[in-house]
């Protein structure tokens, strides 16, 4: 059984560079024990807890539980974040706008500033490459 909550806590504290420890202070649970429990996915934490998580993570609880692939859902990109990628009007998006809009939007909630061109570039073939290896991984699964 996949433990998507517990593999999103782990990889988002690490990202902000937090222990065990440091995040159990922050989210007010007894230890890093707890912390372990959640990201090995023994257990699971309580909707304050959950809503703790969003507000350190930065990201929709949507996005922690796996049921979106992104930190900010689409209904929440500013319409000075999507100038940034599509010059496209809202009726004639494609996935794809939709897909950079995102992007924009998480990179930005991660790194609080608006990214460069260029990042956004390189962001995109990683991102596309994982999602085209998450693809296959999950076709091979199926056979």
């Amino acid at each position: 059984m996949e433990n998507i909550l517990g593999e999103r806590i782990k990889t988002e504290r690490n990202l902000l560079g937090l222990t065990q420890d440091e995040l159990a202070e922050k989210v007010n649970v007894s230890g890093k024990s707890v912390i372990s429990n959640y990201e090995k996915g023994y257990s699971k934490p309580d909707l304050e807890i959950l809503a703790k998580f969003t507000k350190i993570f930065k990201c929709s609880a949507d996005y922690l539980l796996g049921l979106s692939k992104y930190k900010v859902p689409v209904e929440n990109v500013t319409e000075e974040q999507s100038k940034y990628f599509s010059d496209k009007t809202e009726d004639k998006q494609d996935d794809d706008d939709i897909f950079d809009v995102q992007l924009a939007a998480n990179m930005e909630a991660e790194y609080g500033k608006k990214p460069s061109p260029e990042l956004i570039a390189v962001a995109k073939k990683v991102y596309r490459s994982v999602l085209k290896e998450i693809a296959e991984e999950e076709m091979g699964k199926k056979k």
